[in-house]
């Protein structure tokens, strides 16, 4: 039995302020080991942090369908299909000390992880397509693999998290699934 569910954490206070929006995620997006797109991340809950954070539409943004982002060369931010840049449908800032945890719905049911997936966190900091600086730990986001034994339910209130650390880094990431890390 494989996990389904993980879970996406920002910095806490020791790394970042209160009012900092941290890490802006605008996608989760498991692979097959050829690089095909298996699923998109949809959301099971949320908590997110920040005291200015004005881009909290979890719902809207892990949805279980690809981001109506496109991805520009520089230091530009993605834009919308249709033009429009970030807004709280097309981007979520965790906020200091943020979390979503997500699944990966299939046909049947929500998908398990596998050996030799990739999942890639879509994370755009102040620079946007820059690598933040390893002075700018609030960027940063952990992704974390649930127990198999955990389920949705279990996995709802806001502050549930996973404890499986898959990996940590800023800016767009890919973090590989491998028989060690998806083992409990």
């Amino acid at each position: 039995n494989n996990p389904k569910f993980i879970s996406i954490t920002t910095g806490n206070e020791v790394n970042c302020s209160k009012d900092d929006p941290a890490a802006d995620v605008f996608g989760v997006e498991l692979r097959d080991s050829s690089g095909e797109t298996v699923a998109w991340a949809d959301l099971i809950g949320s908590s997110l942090e920040g005291d200015n954070n004005q881009k909290t539409n979890a719902d809207a943004v892990f949805s279980g369908s690809m981001p109506d982002l496109e991805q520009f060369e520089g230091n530009q931010c993605p834009a919308s299909k249709n033009g429009s840049k970030f807004r709280e449908e097309t981007v979520v800032s965790l906020g200091c000390g943020g979390i979503v945890t997500l699944k990966f719905p299939g046909d049947n049911g929500n998908l398990e992880l596998e050996d030799g997936q990739n999942l890639i966190v879509y994370e755009y900091g102040k620079q946007c397509n820059a690598t933040p600086s390893p002075d700018d730990p609030e960027e940063e986001v952990q992704v974390d693999i649930c127990s198999p034994d955990q389920t949705e339910d279990d996995l709802i209130a806001p502050s549930s998290t996973c404890a499986n650390t898959l990996g940590s880094g800023p800016g767009q990431a890919s973090y590989g699934l491998t028989s060690d890390n998806l083992s409990f």
